[in-house]
């Protein structure tokens, strides 16, 4: 469900598979572990095929959380499902991706 990783101070992680309310509470369990590092994360959704409202709760508690440690949340890649819900949900801007 992801892989992560940490360099020079940064955890790169990539998510696959869904971010949906099936999957909300096995994602956040490998999630908070990384949280209390209080280091920028670097997120690669690429492989996300499915996310609802749960998931993008997930994506919100890890931004807020990290933001609360004087750390951030960048969407590195993200999928269309992705894309789709930031988008409805007006937070498409609060997730932009790097140039």
């Amino acid at each position: 469900m992801i892989t992560a990783n940490s360099l020079e101070g940064v955890t790169h992680m990539a998510v696959r598979g869904e971010m949906t309310i099936y999957s909300a509470a096995e994602l956040a369990a490998l999630w908070l572990p990384w949280l209390t590092d209080a280091q920028s994360w670097q997120l690669d959704l690429t492989d996300v095929v499915e996310m609802d409202g749960a998931g993008l709760q997930l994506l919100l508690l890890a931004h807020r959380e990290l933001n609360a440690a004087g750390a951030n949340l960048q969407l590195v890649a993200q999928s269309p499902a992705v894309e789709q819900v930031l988008s409805l949900c007006q937070l498409t801007a609060q997730f932009t991706l790097p140039h």
